[in-house]
């Protein structure tokens, strides 16, 4: 880095006449001829010492760092197996916006069917959290993440619990996460989805100010 600086500084001018086949005659440089100059070579050593100052793209690769977090939650309750959950009248879903709500870059987007696109390729975390009650017994309850790749639905992960026989209504809640691929964000897509035993009718709680139901995106890295 000093002989670059040194360079940087050198004087006024240079004789291209005393520059001979494979040697470099004692000369001076203008710095207005030098395109590397003293505070270009002063930035490089700044970012070599872990400090950027400016600003990197939302589609640039190679850097560590969280580039989209999004969360999405349930509005309107509904009841029974539902797979997937649609975003429709009966099952809307939306992007939260509550006070103090923090999110990252792009936001996910949803169709009517339900099906989650990514803004950008990466690997992602995606998880998802449901609150129920029932007041009678369900043998299971299960949160579903469905991977949908071209088109194609596949079962992911399939979480379960259950509500025992109760004497009133009874709360609960399943939770459920996976690491997914999305390579192009055009093809690779996910779902959520829920099944239960229908003994009594589970009821998934929405909401439009609170998190009872919600689904979580956060992109850790290339893919």
């Amino acid at each position: 880095m000093s002989r670059a600086r040194d360079l940087a500084n050198l004087g006024d001018g240079i004789d291209t006449s005393s520059i001979t086949s494979g040697t470099f005659a004692d000369a001076r440089i203008a710095q207005s001829n030098v395109t590397q100059h003293e505070s270009a070579i002063d930035a490089l050593g700044t970012v070599a010492s872990g400090t950027f100052n400016g600003t990197i793209g939302s589609s640039a690769t190679g850097f560590i760092g969280v580039k989209i977090a999004d969360q999405w939650r349930l509005t309107t309750a509904f009841s029974g197996t539902a797979n997937p959950i649609t975003n429709t009248s009966s099952n809307k879903l939306e992007r939260v916006d509550s006070a103090g709500q923090g999110t990252i870059g792009s936001a996910m987007t949803v169709d009517t069917g339900g099906i989650f696109t990514f803004p950008m390729t990466g690997i992602y975390l995606v998880s998802g959290m449901l609150g129920v009650s029932n007041n009678s017994e369900s043998d299971y309850i299960s949160l579903v993440i469905n991977a949908v790749i071209s088109g194609s639905v596949t079962r992911h992960t399939n979480i379960y619990t259950s509500i025992p026989g109760p004497t009133g209504t009874t709360y609960a809640n399943v939770s459920n996460s996976t690491l997914f691929d999305c390579p192009d964000v055009s093809t690779h897509k996910v779902s959520f989805g829920v099944n239960e035993d229908q003994h009594g009718g589970s009821n998934f709680s929405g909401s439009s100010t609170t998190n009872n139901c919600f689904f979580t995106f956060i992109r850790l890295g290339d893919t």
